[in-house]
């Protein structure tokens, strides 16, 4: 199958099908190719046929925090075709090579954001993560008054190893934040949009540590009318959070509203006099693929408390050798994983796309069956499943970068 990298030469046609796939304006997606694509092209794929590109994306390979580690992954991004390709099967073709490539080259799971989520589930992708935004008048935030003693500092770009410190030490036990490289901060998070100026802000306890930070910018909506976009917030505990709530609080002269978005558990309502001053909006987030189910379950950290063991059936219509049946035996704070004969009587099964819902901790076992996408034979096995991917007090999954 033609399937390469993307040519240098070959970079405006990759630029003019993104910039009319997703609407880009030409400023930005110069920007955009110049900075991101140029550097990377060996991290790109287009598919080829009769001498002309039909079809093509690009990679990301940040790892995916699950718990107490990390997982290599794929992060798919950028897809497009032109619109005189498209319902011809070209994006099927290049997304099933591109997934058939990461697999021999040791990648045991593929993310992506959908632009459609039916379109994705076809190639096997699920639904792995939901998130929350929050949107609060700062009069509401006035109750929040400066705690601890501290200091707060703006710091830049330059600074951002800084943040990233602080970013991983939040991610350790999250489930589905990715971890970030230099470019990634100055890219993704630090990204100017038209006259809207992004900054950045890190709280210094008493004794000079960093426990928190802000990234945000200001965005007119008209006149003097003003919102406060968050970009990003984190702390690291809940004496740091208030004094996170207080910074925003003394933004009352610059905006009307303060709007973020965060982790679908966030107790911040909990905080407030009237939980009715706010609005909260669910959205579904990104999407993953089991590309190697074995493998995949062998790489990650499991919080094995109890001794288990179960047996589980999957189904994948695209990729075979996900198609078997597996003993999944806890022993210590690790698992064993032993392929079974096609034809035994498992305790459980599913399909390939409910198994990287449980792998990314976004719905228990339990949730399944009751919805219908988990077959049940064997109540222990179910039971010895909801203990290994969703113990108690396991956090749920939200996924805080875009691509």
């Amino acid at each position: 199958m033609p399937v390469r990298p993307l040519k240098l030469e070959e970079l405006d046609i990759f630029g003019n099908y993104v910039s009319d796939a997703f609407v880009m304006d030409s400023e930005r997606a110069a920007s955009w190719l110049e900075l991101s694509v140029k550097p990377t092209l060996h991290d790109t794929r287009v598919l080829e046929e009769d001498g002309e590109i039909k079809a093509a994306l690009r990679i990301i390979y940040p790892d995916l925090w699950l718990g107490q580690s990390k997982v290599r992954m794929a992060g798919i991004t950028s897809v497009a075709t032109p619109p005189e390709h498209r319902r011809q099967g070209c994006i099927n073709r290049l997304l099933e090579a591109v997934m058939r490539e990461h697999r021999e080259a040791g990648y045991n799971i593929s993310t992506l954001y959908p632009f459609y989520f039916p379109f994705y589930k076809k190639f096997g992708y699920e639904l792995a993560a939901n998130s929350k935004k929050i949107k609060v008048k700062m009069s509401v935030l006035q109750k929040f008054r400066p705690k601890a003693k501290g200091r707060w500092r703006e710091i830049s770009h330059t600074d951002w190893q800084i943040l990233n410190a602080l970013y991983e030490s939040y991610c350790r036990g999250n489930f589905g934040l990715i971890t970030r490289s230099e470019f990634r901060w100055s890219w993704a998070i630090f990204r100017q949009r038209l006259n809207e100026a992004k900054h950045a802000y890190v709280w210094y306890n008493q004794e000079g540590e960093a426990r928190a930070y802000v990234i945000y910018n200001m965005h007119i909506i008209k006149d003097w009318d003003r919102e406060m976009q968050i970009q990003e917030m984190v702390w690291k505990d809940y004496t740091s959070r208030h004094e996170v709530l207080a910074f925003l609080a003394n933004h009352d002269s610059q905006a009307e509203t303060v709007i973020w978005e965060t982790n679908p558990d966030d107790d911040f309502f909990a905080l407030l006099d009237d939980p009715r001053e706010a609005e909260q909006t669910l959205s579904p987030g990104y999407m993953l693929r089991i590309l190697d189910a074995k493998k995949a379950l062998l790489e990650r950290s499991w919080q094995v408390r109890t001794p288990s063991a179960f047996t589980l059936t999957l189904t994948d219509k695209l990729l075979e050798w996900n198609n078997l049946t597996l003993r999944i035996e806890t022993i210590g704070h690790k698992i064993q994983v032993e392929t079974l004969p096609q034809d035994y009587k498992s305790g459980l099964s599913c399909d390939i796309r409910q198994l990287a819902q449980l792998y990314a901790g976004y719905l228990s076992p339990v949730k399944l069956a009751e919805l219908g996408l988990l077959d049940v034979r064997s109540e222990l096995d179910l039971m010895a499943a909801q203990s290994l991917f969703s113990p108690l007090g396991q956090p749920t999954a939200f996924m805080a970068d875009y691509f």
